[in-house]
């Protein structure tokens, strides 16, 4: 039960951001540079789907008054590390997608597909 309000938090979360990333027009918004480390957008998908669900589960943490802690911060430099990347990479990879509304849109519905998925799995798990 609480994986599944976790999760429809997460895609609640995760379909307000994408709202919000394509409110410019598109004569408005000028593409950045391309980041010298570019993430693929199936990796950048990837990467936010677990940046998200971590994101989650520390304002779920919060929210029940509980304190975060050190294995939260390791949780996060492993995500980075799997994905060959660093933070700061991550964030001029986010702003640089976030350029790009369309493309960013594209990655965006494959985060929701991969939340999707695994809420189907969580769901298929229960007796």
């Amino acid at each position: 039960m609480r994986l599944k309000h976790f999760l429809k938090l997460v895609t609640s979360g995760l379909i307000l951001c994408l709202l919000f990333s394509c409110g410019k027009k598109k004569e408005e918004a000028s593409p950045l540079p391309v980041p010298a480390h570019l993430l693929t957008p199936h990796q950048m998908a990837g990467l936010l789907t677990q940046v998200h669900l971590l994101e989650a589960a520390v304002n779920l943490k919060t929210a029940q008054n509980q304190s975060t802690n050190r294995r939260d911060n390791v949780a996060y430099s492993d995500i980075f590390q799997k994905y060959q990347s660093t933070y700061a990479e991550f964030k001029e990879n986010f702003a640089y997608y976030s350029s790009k509304p369309d493309e960013l849109e594209v990655i965006y519905d494959e985060v929701i597909s991969e939340l999707t998925r695994m809420q189907a799995v969580e769901e298929r798990k229960k007796p």
